[in-house]
């Protein structure tokens, strides 16, 4: 004797269907991009870290000279330093403070690279 076929309930209870196996490959297909953009974007900002980081040093060098020289020879500095890859050109300006220092914005860029900006304080005269 044969057994009879089940249906109802009890066919149902045996697997998926089709419709929720889609519907499962939509949700992890939606995860997996959204991981997969981050990834893409972490990738991105780390990759353009060492331009940024000689960027800040050019940056800091500068600062550094402004405070040992004075803001007196900052017009005999140069406004192009070569480091690493590129050559960074530094933009400064000055405004005065009222403790007689002077605030000093550094702006330095690279073609087709990423900057930096500091703000540094320094003496109209050399440092001593």
């Amino acid at each position: 004797m044969s057994k009879p076929l089940a249906s109802g309930p009890a066919l149902r209870e045996r697997g998926i269907t089709l419709v929720e196996l889609a519907v499962a490959i939509l949700i992890l297909s939606i995860g997996l991009i959204a991981t997969l953009r981050t990834v893409d974007q972490s990738r991105r900002g780390i990759g353009e870290e060492p331009a940024r980081y000689l960027a800040r040093q050019v940056a800091l060098n500068r600062a550094e000279e402004l405070r040992f020289y004075g803001l007196a020879a900052a017009g005999t500095l140069p406004q192009s330093v070569p480091m690493g890859a590129g050559v960074w050109t530094i933009t400064q300006t000055q405004e005065a403070t009222a403790g007689g220092f002077y605030k000093v914005t550094l702006q330095v860029s690279a073609p087709g690279q990423p900057g930096a900006v500091l703000v540094a304080y320094a003496k109209d005269g050399p440092l001593g």
